[in-house]
């Protein structure tokens, strides 16, 4: 890959306008071996399988803006979420369905359809309790911080 092409393609990943279009008319990433530039190629097939393309927006939304969920650091994903329960509440709503539901002033943590991918995840992610984290915190308030989530996936649905 040539030095123009990467800064191309860092161009188009920065810009999310050219990255939503990219992918609503399903023009795969050039060159996926660049891992850095393609954050889903470094999920396990597995994982990758259960994203739709507005769920793979979202996760590679999570890695832009001025605090990303996600960074990759020597071709691994990381998550930059300081408490457990804010990442168990990302991934209940990219893989499970998971939704805030507004009740009087606060947001309650409500439980999707889709069962939560633990084994995926933790092979991902590391051996956390994301799992035992939603399954705490669901149908209660969502997790502090919720609204950097929360952003992610209102950019989709409008």
């Amino acid at each position: 890959m040539t030095t123009s092409d990467k800064a191309l393609l860092s161009q188009i990943l920065q810009n999310q306008t050219a990255l939503a279009h990219a992918l609503d008319v399903n023009i795969p990433f050039p060159l996926a071996a660049t891992t850095e530039a393609n954050p889903l190629s470094l999920l396990p097939n597995a994982l990758r399988r259960l994203l739709d393309d507005n769920t793979s927006k979202v996760f590679l939304r999570a890695f832009n803006g001025s605090n990303p969920l996600f960074s990759v650091v020597n071709g691994s994903i990381i998550y930059n979420f300081k408490k457990p329960a804010l990442a168990a509440y990302f991934f209940g709503r990219l893989f499970c369905g998971d939704h805030p539901e507004r009740c009087i002033d606060i947001d309650i943590w409500r439980q999707g359809n889709l069962n939560f991918p633990k084994t995926l995840i933790s092979e991902c992610f590391g051996n956390l309790n994301f799992r035992e984290s939603r399954q705490n915190m669901l149908n209660r308030n969502t997790p502090k911080n919720a609204q950097l989530v929360d952003i992610l996936f209102d950019m989709t649905e409008k």
